[in-house]
């Protein structure tokens, strides 16, 4: 059960969909045996997935994303279980912190 070696690797490539994809096929395992044979590797499975959690939520905010790379990244956020509503209001939240910078620029210079 090498997961965690290949969410490293992933990682170290900028791989999220396939880490994702590694993932969503050893989640039902880890599942169901994680909290008995396989603690360790649930553990550091965990992890990983906070700093892929963390690396989507980076790649929602990009200013320069294109259409489809934000709807890749809001389908693999989904995939991991993140509610629509939830990465709605993050981008959301951002986009308006975004525009508010915006505004105060145009107000200095105008």
């Amino acid at each position: 059960f090498d997961l965690p070696s290949k969410l490293r690797a992933c990682m170290a490539q900028d791989a999220l969909v396939l880490a994702v994809k590694y993932y969503k096929g050893s989640a039902p395992i880890l599942e169901k045996y994680g909290a008995e044979n396989l603690a360790a590797i649930k553990k550091e499975v965990d992890c990983t997935l906070v700093e892929v959690r963390d690396r989507l939520s980076t790649r929602l905010q990009a200013r320069d994303a294109s259409q489809q790379e934000t709807l890749e990244t809001i389908q693999l956020m989904m995939d991991l279980g993140q509610s629509p509503a939830s990465i709605q209001a993050e981008y959301l939240a951002e986009r308006k912190q975004q525009l508010h910078l915006e505004l105060q620029r145009a107000a200095r210079q105008g």
